[in-house]
């Protein structure tokens, strides 16, 4: 069994940027559990099957 680790998730959504335009921002951090594989040419990460991760998000080691 691989050990899964706390990660921050931030979900980056659309905001009007008051110009006319909008720009993309990060929200409140949640808490999600998993294990981070490097390989030469991409990056992995390995979540439970019912954590809701998608391919935009921006996900960050918690170093506690």
């Amino acid at each position: 069994m691989i050990p899964l680790h706390p990660c921050y998730k931030y979900r980056p959504t659309r905001v009007r940027d008051g110009v006319g335009g909008s720009t993309e921002t990060l929200g409140t951090p949640t808490t999600i559990y998993g294990a981070i594989q490097v390989d030469k040419r991409e990056t992995t990460l390995i979540v439970n099957a019912d954590e809701d991760v998608d391919r935009n998000d921006i996900i960050v080691v918690r170093e506690d």
